[in-house]
């Protein structure tokens, strides 16, 4: 939960589908965190050729694994949950002081950028 709050996707859903083209099998690190409970598509064809045929058969793959793929997420969420409970009260503190000062600094970052396109 953290390492989540600390991404600069935090406030996205993740996503239920990664689809990647030119018949590369790997992520290259894009989004990793977040695709750990997502449809993992790899395909053939290049993106300039990518069609409307191409998607269809990954949204029919997709469906035909919806099922298990909201199993994984529920289960996850479970011992999400369940490790949570389980955590001491000076841990959350920690927790959310460290988010807090990130919070914090990222507002200082984002003024900085103000101050310097004026």
């Amino acid at each position: 939960r953290l390492f989540s709050l600390c991404l600069d996707s935090q406030d996205c859903d993740v996503p239920d589908i990664v689809v990647r083209t030119s018949g590369e099998i790997r992520l290259s690190d894009f989004m990793l965190w977040q695709s750990s409970y997502s449809f993992l598509y790899f395909c053939d064809v290049l993106w300039p050729e990518f069609s409307v045929v191409h998607l269809y058969k990954i949204l029919i793959a997709y469906q035909r694994n919806h099922s298990q793929l909201m199993e994984m997420r529920q289960f996850a969420a479970k011992s999400e949950k369940s490790t949570e409970s389980t955590n001491c009260s000076d841990k959350q503190k920690r927790i959310e002081h460290f988010l807090s000062w990130k919070n914090e600094q990222y507002q200082l970052y984002l003024n900085s950028l103000i101050q310097t396109e004026k």
